[in-house]
C-alpha cells in the first residue's frame, strides 16, 4: 500500500469514528428525551439489516416454525449426532414447550395490527372504506372496501380475521355482519344480527363476539348478542343493567366491560362487566357494576394496556354539539376507583383506542367542529403525550379492532400456526370442513366502537 494510500485509508477510519459518535449522540438524544424508545431504534436497525441481506441474497419460503421441527430431515440428523439419550429429552422438551407457551402466551402477544371500517368523514355520510396500521412498521395500508357502508358501527376480531357488525346507513339501523379474512384480502359475508342498532360496542373472546347495547334509532338499548364464529350463529346473552349507546367495551381475561355511554337521557360514568370466560365453576346471572368513572363520557373508546383498562375522550354532554373531551382514564381490575391521564392534545369523540406494548395509541374522531385525522399515543411509563403521523384519512364513529401476534422462540406466530400447535385460549379449534366451505371465519380477542346523535 503506497503512503498516498495509506493516508486516505486514514483520513476514512477517522470520518467513520466521527460518524459513529455523532450517531451515538443522536441516539443518546432521542432516547434521554422520550422522542425514542431503545427498543424502537433497535427494531428499526434490526428491520434495514435484515432487508439489506435479503436483497444481497434473495429468498422464499412458505415454511412455517412446525413444517420445520416436524420434517425428519431435520430432527433425525439432530437426534443421530446428539445420540439416543436426546430422544427423551426432546420429547420432554416438546411436552414443556406446549406446557409452558400455554400459560406464557398471554404476556408473550401484544397487537400488531389495527383495522379501521367504515364512519364518517364528517359530511353525515357513510363510509365503506377499510384501513390497516401496522403498529411494528408504522404504516398505513388501503384495504378492500366494506361491501355496505356504515358508521356508528362495531368491530372485533377473532384468530386474525376482523368482524363489522351494525351501524346504521342513511340514518337507518343495521344489523349487517361482515367478516374481513387478511390472509385472502375479500370480505366474506355473515348471519346478521337478531336486533338492528348502531352505537353499539363489540368485544371477542374464545371464539364468540358480543354485540353489546346500541341504539335502534329510537331508544338506547339493553341488548347483548353473541356470535358462534364456527357456527355463523347469533344467540341472545345477557342483558345489560342499563341500556347504553355510544358505549365503549372492552375485553380482558375473559371479562367484558361495558363503559359509559348514554341512556338517551344522561351521559353516563357507570361501568358493568361481565365473566364469558369458558369453563367458570358459577355462571353469571347478570352484569356486575364496577367503580364509576371520573368523567361521564359517551362517544368515546377503550382499550387494555398492561392489564389495565384505559377509557380516552368522548362527549360530556348530550346532543351532537355536546363538549367534546381530551381528558381520560384508567381502571386495574381488583381496585376501587379510576386514575386520571393527562390531557390529550386533541379533544375528541367517535374515536379508537389501541393499546401496544407499553403504549396507548388514538386514532381520528371529531372536535366537535371538524372530523380529524390526528394520532396520539400515550406512554403508560413515562406519563407523556406525543403526536404520531396522522392517518390517511380523516374519519370518526368507525369501526376498530386490533390483531395479534404470538413471539415463541423469537418466531411471529400467526393464528394458522397456533391451531397446529393447539395453543388454547387465544384460538379455539380450528373450524369444521363445513363451515370453512361456507366461507365462515374462526376466532378471539378484543376491540370498542362508539356512536353520537341519537346512536350515541
Amino acid at each position: 500500500m503506497s503512503l498516498e494510500e495509506s493516508g486516505v485509508l486514514g483520513l476514512l477510519r477517522r470520518d467513520v469514528a466521527e460518524l459513529k459518535q455523532d450517531v451515538a449522540s443522536l441516539f443518546d438524544c432521542l432516547t434521554r428525551f422520550s422522542v425514542l424508545k431503545p427498543s424502537q431504534v433497535d427494531a428499526s436497525l434490526h428491520r434495514h439489516r435484515f432487508q439489506a441481506l435479503l436483497l444481497r441474497c434473495p429468498c422464499s419460503s412458505n415454511s412455517t416454525f412446525f413444517d420445520l421441527m416436524i420434517d425428519p430431515g431435520i430432527v433425525h440428523p439432530t437426534l443421530r449426532f446428539a445420540g439416543i439419550p436426546a430422544t427423551g429429552q426432546v420429547a420432554a422438551c416438546s411436552q414443556a414447550l406446549n406446557h409452558s407457551t400455554s400459560i406464557s402466551q398471554k404476556y408473550a402477544v401484544s397487537p400488531t395490527r389495527l383495522y379501521l371500517f367504515g364512519g364518517s368523514p364528517g359530511d353525515g355520510g357513510p363510509l365503506n372504506s377499510a384501513l390497516c396500521w401496522d403498529a411494528v412498521r408504522g404504516d398505513w395500508k388501503e384495504l378492500p372496501p366494506m361491501p355496505s357502508a356504515r358508521d356508528v358501527l362495531a368491530a372485533a376480531a377473532c384468530d386474525g380475521r376482523i368482524y363489522a357488525m351494525g351501524g346504521k346507513d342513511s340514518g337507518r339501523a343495521s344489523a349487517a355482519m361482515e367478516c374481513y379474512d387478511p390472509d385472502e384480502g375479500r370480505w366474506l359475508h355473515c348471519a346478521s344480527m337478531r336486533i338492528a342498532r348502531g352505537g353499539l360496542g363489540a368485544a371477542a373472546d374464545s371464539g364468540h363476539i358480543y354485540a353489546v347495547g346500541g341504539s335502534d334509532g329510537r331508544h338506547a338499548l339493553n341488548v347483548v348478542e353473541r356470535y358462534d364464529c364456527i357456527t355463523n350463529t347469533w344467540s341472545q346473552a345477557l342483558p345489560l343493567s342499563t341500556a347504553r349507546r355510544g358505549i365503549a367495551v372492552t375485553g380482558m381475561a375473559g371479562c367484558l366491560y361495558a363503559i359509559g355511554g348514554t341512556d338517551g337521557r344522561e351521559v353516563l360514568s357507570s361501568v358493568e362487566s361481565l365473566c364469558v370466560l369458558r369453563g367458570a365453576t358459577d355462571a353469571p346471572t347478570s352484569w356486575t357494576p364496577l367503580p364509576p368513572m371520573l368523567v361521564a363520557r359517551r362517544a368515546a373508546s377503550a382499550a387494555c394496556v398492561k392489564g389495565k383498562i384505559f377509557v380516552v375522550g368522548g362527549a360530556g354532554q348530550m346532543g351532537t354539539d355536546g363538549g367534546c373531551l381530551e381528558v381520560g382514564e384508567f381502571f386495574e381490575p381488583g381496585k376501587s376507583s379510576w386514575e386520571p391521564l393527562p390531557p390529550m392534545q386533541v379533544a375528541r369523540r367517535g374515536l379508537a383506542a389501541m393499546g401496544v406494548n407499553d403504549d396507548l395509541y388514538v386514532f381520528g374522531g371529531s372536535t366537535g367542529e371538524q372530523c380529524t385525522a390526528s394520532v396520539e399515543a400515550f406512554d403508560t411509563v413515562g406519563g407523556t403525550w406525543s403526536v404520531q403521523p396522522p392517518m390517511p384519512q380523516q374519519r370518526e364513529n368507525f369501526g376498530s379492532a386490533q390483531t395479534q401476534m404470538m413471539e415463541m422462540l423469537g418466531f411471529s406466530v400467526g393464528p394458522a400456526t397456533r391451531h397446529r400447535f393447539g395453543l388454547g385460549q387465544l384460538s379455539s379449534s380450528p373450524p369444521s370442513r363445513g363451515s370453512e366451505a361456507a366461507g365462515i371465519p374462526n376466532p378471539s380477542i378484543v376491540s370498542s366502537s362508539h356512536g353520537i346523535s341519537r346512536w350515541g
